[in-house]
């Protein structure tokens, strides 16, 4: 009481400026009616959770700003901080962050993926399908020679 005496100037508790708290509350109102405010504060607050279309839209709409001053408009308009906006854009680097059209295109890019994948397996399968008829053919060419010079089979294969 001392301090507020004080700060009026002997008045009491008189609304002046001198007797205004840094926020804003005057000392008449900032005395306690019944029992004071709990002090415990809230263990975590929510966090706020965006959709992709709204960080999709956001992000648009920041690719297209072009003047000095127009990215900060958005971002205080909206409450977002920079930081933010960069790892959404990050994520829509990495394909991680997706609307409805960029889904669609993801498939179609599978798909087209997928059909060039197969075409170099089929490719691939022809190319041993033909080794293993060369191999076969030596093969047989090999055990004609043995046939001719009357060498047995079972000699060769008890040598190695």
């Amino acid at each position: 009481m001392r301090k507020e005496t004080e700060l009026t100037g002997g008045k009491g508790t008189a609304s002046t400026p001198l007797t205004r708290r840094v926020n804003g509350v005057e000392a008449e109102k900032a005395v306690f009616r019944g029992a004071p405010p709990d002090p415990e504060v809230s263990s975590k607050t929510a966090r706020r959770r965006f959709s992709q279309p709204y960080k999709m839209r956001i992000l648009d709409q920041l690719d297209k700003c072009n003047k000095k001053g127009e990215k900060s408009i958005i971002l205080r308009r909206e409450g977002l901080y920079a930081r933010t906006v960069l790892s959404w854009r990050r994520q829509r680097k990495a394909g991680k962050l997706e609307g409805e059209s960029s889904l669609a295109l993801k498939a179609s890019l599978k798909n087209v993926q997928q059909n060039k994948r197969l075409n170099e397996l089929e490719l691939e399968n022809e190319r041993l399908k033909k080794k293993l008829d060369l191999a076969n053919k030596i093969i047989d060419f090999q055990k004609k020679i043995a046939e001719i010079m009357e060498i047995p089979m079972g000699e060769i294969d008890a040598k190695n």
